[in-house]
């Protein structure tokens, strides 16, 4: 039965061409967002859970209130905790430091220099973690002159031998051997890196207990008390760490990429909002491909009724038809499964570029499984139930019956074209919102110049040399300024936070928070921070003991007029020379809080402004580098930097226009299905009112007055959804745009015009048809 079942199916899809590609396309493109998606969701939530024993494994991380009340987490923890932990508290069975060397190391190999991505730690990491070495020992790692490199790296490295035994320059002159090779690191891995080197070359032996410096992670013994085990380390921490808005959590490696909130500050971190944003928009591209095609499985069956009587009068029982009629649909699932395995195989890259993501083909795999089980039931057994039970419940014999049906048909179409405006104009209104913002962040008045400024990190070793590089550089025409300092303006991140300020008039015991950069005199002007009161940094020795603060902070400090006013940090004291204007130095989820700026000799950026000649001054500033510096010359722009602080909420933008636009294509094919049936079903209603002087104008609005009313009944619904939507989402930014009525407007415009321009065509070619063969052919 099933056999006969299935070739009656292909048999029927094949002559209805029509509805069978309309149907077809709409599951496709479907299923191929759907697959992506999947894939990529799949991979995001199983981070970090291929180590051994992952569910007892722990990253310390510092809990930092913030001056809103917020806690921010930072991954730093100071060095001398790992070895406390395991010292002081039973259940702790493994601990170990680990540093992330930000930015890159550059490796040498004769004369050949590339720049990796590594961490610095010892053998307890391979040990805890579930990063296999191919070839080595673990315990080599402890040797400060060893290097463990991944196979990816030893392939780029040494291409035509083996890389065993191998010297390899690392910076400050020292020169490791490549002890081990590593199977390169998963996809889902929240640690990336091209190699290890032992944490004694990056921080030799200090244990310390300030700065956060290292990270840490922990193993526990089975069956811990994770509570108790966090309470402890706590006690450890406050022994040790008198700052009191610091604490430490323990985070479950396999939360670490979502689990915790690690605000602007850290790229490697997932983003919720990017992660429900893409799942949201595949449920509901989902939903709206089940919805046409119900909707056009349900509008024919009004054609195939004398098909179900038919067979009815042979003796086909209501749970023979059920079964025709879902095999037929589960037949169209698996067909547009097919095709969209395909298609995203095909197009997978786009999605990549879309996303900002490496999907693993293991996933891709994954989620084709899964993702064909889910049409199959969601399509070809939910969406086909309907029509099935529908008609196999026809009575071929009772007229009433079939009227009643028709018209109990017809309001469920109603409410599914209604379901699908609703759909499509929200998510446009949502996509217009989402561009606005975006645009408004992108071009927002930072409160200082970031156009046409390089930014080069320099090593420790050349600090010497500062005036004259500085010197050399203005000799240039295409170079206009040069600023040294510790720290761009740039996203400055909560680890510059420094505590205990006091000064006349504060609250006894009371420990404020301000975040502190270190500058040189050219700083405020090649950045052009306006200063408000008082004056720059000389340049003098003396100007160590000086600070320039911001309209935030001398709010905070309430006095007339700050200048000549003492801050004290503990037994240090600073001298108030200058107020310069408020400036956003986070992304603008934040908003501006207590700044000073520090004149120190200890400085690691360059930043230098040239003017239009882009490629002769990157020149001039690369001889310089090399010159002094015998590293790798890299620079990045500071327009670029601020531009990357918004890259999720661009990344979001761009995936929901793409999106969109599918979403807005789906819901044209259903309404040129739904049409192309409207035509058909009135083919002999169109051609008596023409024969009865209707005009083509006329038949056009009414073959369409009922889609107009569906419309507007989908403005006033979509338009609360948005609305709440956007509400909650504008809430993340402490800086946002209005909710204007007219965007909600151009929403509704843009939906209304597609849907015209898709509707007239196949009703002004129906309108247009001779009558006498349109009555004819009924």
């Amino acid at each position: 039965m099933l056999k006969y079942n299935i070739r009656t199916a292909l048999r029927k899809i094949s002559l209805l061409k029509n509805h069978t590609v309309i149907s077809l396309i709409g599951l496709t493109i479907s299923l191929v967002c759907v697959f992506v998606i999947t894939a990529w969701t799949i991979q995001e939530l199983q981070y970090d859970s291929f180590h051994d024993h992952s569910e007892s494994i722990y990253m310390v991380t510092t809990e930092m209130k913030i001056e809103n009340g917020d806690n921010v987490t930072l991954a730093e923890t100071p060095t001398a905790l790992a070895q406390e932990l395991k010292n002081r508290i039973p259940s702790v069975e493994h601990s170990f430091n680990f540093m992330y060397l930000y930015g890159q190391r550059v490796l040498k190999i004769g004369n050949n220099k590339y720049p990796e991505s590594g961490v610095a730690a010892d053998s307890k990491m391979l040990e805890v973690l579930n990063f296999p070495l191919l070839y080595g020992s673990i315990n080599d790692l402890d040797k400060p002159n060893s290097i463990f490199i991944t196979e990816k790296l030893a392939k780029k490295l040494f291409p035509a031998e083996s890389p065993v035994g191998k010297v390899i320059e690392y910076p400050n002159n020292n020169l490791l051997t490549v002890k081990g090779i590593l199977r390169d690191i998963p996809e889902n891995s929240s640690l990336k890196f091209d190699f290890i080197v032992s944490n004694q070359i990056e921080e030799g032996n200090d244990s310390s207990w300030w700065p956060l410096s290292t990270n840490t992670i922990i193993k526990t013994i089975p069956n811990t008390d994770i509570e108790s085990t966090k309470q402890m380390a706590n006690t450890i921490w406050r022994e040790n760490i008198k700052y009191e808005q610091f604490s430490i959590d323990l985070l479950p490696i396999e939360k670490y990429r979502y689990g915790a909130n690690f605000g602007a500050f850290n790229a490697k971190h997932g983003n919720y909002l990017k992660l429900f944003s893409f799942i949201g928009i595949a449920i509901l591209i989902l939903l709206l491909a089940s919805l046409n095609y119900i909707n056009l499985v349900s509008a024919y069956l009004i054609k195939r009724t004398g098909e179900v009587s038919i067979r009815k009068i042979h003796g086909a029982s209501s749970k023979t038809i059920l079964k025709y009629f879902l095999v037929e649909s589960a037949i169209n699932s698996i067909i547009a499964s097919v095709m969209a395995i395909l298609l995203s195989a095909l197009f997978i890259r786009y999605f990549k570029l879309i996303l900002d993501v490496n999907i693993s083909s293991r996933y891709l795999i994954i989620s084709y499984i899964l993702g064909t089980i889910g049409a199959f039931l969601m399509i070809g057994i939910i969406s086909g139930l309907y029509p099935a039970l529908l008609t196999s419940s026809y009575s071929p014999f009772s007229k009433i019956q079939s009227n009643r049906s028709s018209v109990y048909q017809g309001r469920l179409r109603n409410a599914f074209v209604i379901s699908q405006f609703i759909l499509s104009i929200s998510l446009t209104i949502v996509c217009l919102f989402i561009i606005r913002q975006t645009s408004y962040l992108n071009n927002f008045d930072l409160g200082y110049n970031s156009h046409n400024i390089v930014e080069i990190y320099l090593p420790p070793q050349g600090e010497k040399d500062f005036e004259t590089i500085k010197n050399n550089l203005l000799s240039n025409p295409n170079i206009t300024q040069v600023s040294f300092a510790g720290n761009s303006p740039v996203d400055v991140s909560p680890f510059f936070m420094t505590d205990n300020w006091k000064w006349d008039g504060s609250e006894e015991g009371a420990s404020t928070s301000i975040y502190r950069l270190t500058v040189d005199d050219s700083y405020l002007n090649i950045f052009q921070i306006p200063l408000l009161e008082g004056r720059n940094f000389s340049g003098a020795k003396t100007d160590e003991t000086k600070v320039i603060i911001n309209e935030k902070l001398s709010q905070l400090l309430g006095f007339s007029s700050p200048i000549g006013k003492i801050l004290w940090q503990g037994e240090n004291k600073f001298e108030i020379i200058g107020v310069v204007k408020n400036f956003h130095f986070q992304n603008l989820s934040n908003t501006i809080q207590p700044q000073l700026f520090a004149y120190s000799a200890t400085k690691n950026r360059m930043f230098v402004e040239i003017n239009q000649n882009t490629e002769p001054g990157l020149n001039a500033i690369k001889n310089q580098f090399t010159q002094f510096y015998d590293q790798l010359f890299s620079y990045s722009f500071i327009d670029d930097q601020v531009k990357s602080l918004y890259v999720n909420e661009n990344k979001i933008s761009l995936g929901i226009i793409v999106f969109t636009i599918l979403t807005i294509l789906l819901s044209c094919i259903g309404l040129i299905g739904l049409i192309t049936f409207n035509t058909e079903l009135k083919t002999k209603e169109i051609g008596i009112r023409k024969v009865c002087g209707a005009k083509i104008t006329e038949i056009v609005v009414y073959l369409n007055q009922d889609i107009l009313k569906w419309f507007l009944v989908g403005v006033v619904i979509s338009a609360w959804i948005s609305w709440y939507l956007m509400t909650k989402w504008l809430g993340n930014f402490a800086y946002k745009i209005s909710l204007n009525w007219w965007v909600f407007l151009l929403g509704a415009l843009i939906i209304f015009t597609i849907t015209a321009l898709t509707i007239s065509w196949q009703s002004w070619k129906a309108a247009r048809a001779n009558p006498v063969e349109t009555l004819k052919y009924e």
